[in-house]
């Protein structure tokens, strides 16, 4: 009788909506609130419930404003290979289509790891998703430090 010296089993399984969705909710609302930040900054006037990117936009080209911290937020948020845009697209999956998919790891390279996958490719994105999280939190707060210091000595944020 021979014996396996090791197993690799790599399971697919529906992420409850409960936790991928409320985390992306909340990492979102750290951006919504930061539009609340600009609406106010720029005088814009827009009703609180009312704040979108694409108001903000809208209002700030009607008045012939720039907002550099606006189009930075932007050209992260648009970027669909960078964080932001994935984080974005397993939002707007998780509310709007079906769960986010994670794969759990049973022997291998990756033991005990639990990866999500690509919500647009369907690839398994190799990092521990509790790890992943973790990274888009400080990526989120960087981000928002960088553009609240655009905004800081009188600059067109």
């Amino acid at each position: 009788m021979r014996c396996l010296k090791s197993v690799r089993i790599s399971v697919v399984i529906h992420m409850p909506a409960d936790i991928g969705e409320s985390f992306l909710f909340h990492l979102f609302g750290v951006r919504d609130a930061y539009l609340q930040e600009l609406n106010l900054f720029h005088g814009c006037g827009i009703d609180i419930e009312k704040v979108t990117k694409g108001r903000l936009e809208q209002e700030l080209k009607n008045k012939g404003i720039q907002s550099a911290a606006l189009e930075r937020l932007s050209q992260v948020e648009d970027d669909q290979e960078g964080w932001l845009g994935r984080a974005k697209e397993m939002r707007n999956h998780a509310m709007h289509r079906q769960n986010i998919l994670r794969v759990y790891h049973l022997g291998g390279e990756y033991h005990g790891a639990v990866h999500l996958k690509d919500t647009r490719s369907g690839n398994e994105i190799k990092k521990d998703y509790p790890r992943l999280f973790e990274q888009w939190v400080e990526e989120m707060r960087s981000l928002i430090q960088e553009l609240r210091a655009s905004c800081e000595g009188g600059g067109t944020a």
